[in-house]
């Protein structure tokens, strides 16, 4: 739902495993800061504050479910859809704080570009960034990837061409020789919160960071 371009709620399609496994929609209301899970029929089964959610957490064993738990030590278990589901609903959580912002103040919404990308570097020497990071200068995030690689050399080199459009590196998440980083325009570093950063290694015994995965 919009009103005038602005995102005002979204829904997800969830099965509620904290009661009974019914199949809802969660809606996830910027305007009003709720959270409303309705019954297929679309009757309000339960609404909560936004306020009152206290963390998120998710089982790595089951990629698709989410526990949110609330004040009072009180937890709903929902599964999504699909993974990508699942990760829509943790972004629209971490909005929910600057979007009460924006509309109890009237907040300005603006178009932005976002860049992309993952390298194996096969643990060679950074090369001439610009065949590779060219584009990024043209965007206001800058997300990217790497595997195999001598990470302090490469990450020095990357800022340094970055620094010309006024990129800043604000999270950085290694696991042995993957990383991923996210840089953003300057201007816009104040407006970015929320920020969170995982790594699971699934090499021996789930231990070994040989093979697994690092997330921003």
């Amino acid at each position: 739902m919009s009103v005038n371009g602005l995102l005002t709620a979204h829904s997800f399609s969830i099965i509620n495993l904290s009661a009974n496994q019914k199949q809802m929609e969660l809606e996830v209301d910027f305007r009003k800061q709720t959270l409303a899970f309705r019954e297929l029929s679309g009757k309000l089964f339960t609404m909560i504050d936004a306020s009152k959610i206290k963390n998120l957490e998710n089982d790595f064993e089951e990629t698709q479910v989410e526990t949110i738990l609330f004040e009072g030590n009180h937890r709903i278990k929902v599964l999504f859809m699909d993974n990508r589901e699942r990760f829509l609903f943790r972004s629209a959580i971490g909005a929910l704080n600057s979007s009460s912002k924006l509309f109890s103040k009237g907040g300005v919404f603006e178009e932005i570009k976002i860049f992309c990308s993952s390298f194996n570097a096969g643990f060679s020497e950074p090369p001439e960034l610009s065949i590779w990071l060219e584009k990024a200068l043209e965007c206001e995030i800058v997300v990217i990837g790497m595997q195999e690689t001598k990470a302090a050399s490469w990450l020095e080199k990357i800022q340094q061409y970055l620094n010309q459009a006024e990129l800043q590196m604000i999270t950085l998440c290694t696991m042995w020789k993957m990383s991923i980083c996210v840089y953003v325009k300057a201007n816009l570093r104040q407006y970015v919160s929320n920020i969170d950063t995982i790594s699971k290694p699934t090499g021996i015994a789930n231990m070994i960071g040989n093979k697994g995965g690092v997330k921003n």
